[in-house]
């Protein structure tokens, strides 16, 4: 009986930070490198800027705390992003 292993990819390969060399210093330089490269080649270049600030308050944090587990992700990470959303404060 065959045996096979299905990958699940749950980061995209331009996600930054919190990655083994992937830093957000690192997503800074490529951003940089991009946008000047274009524009040496006389390419359009724009952009569009979300403010995120608040991102987290929109995710219903019952369903991202199952999904974690489904994941695998248990014990005190899990507490932390559980936490997250009542025990911060600036």
């Amino acid at each position: 009986m065959y045996q096979h292993t299905i990958q699940i990819q749950l980061l995209a390969k331009e996600q930054y930070g919190f990655r083994s060399k992937l830093s957000t210093d690192i997503a800074s330089y490529t951003l940089i490198y991009e946008v000047l490269t274009a524009m040496n080649y006389k390419h359009i270049v724009g952009g569009v800027v979300c403010e995120l600030r608040k991102a987290f308050e929109c995710v219903n944090n019952g369903i991202l705390l199952s999904k974690l587990e489904q994941y695998g992700i248990v014990g005190k990470f899990k507490e932390f992003i559980k936490s997250y959303p009542t025990d911060r404060y600036q």
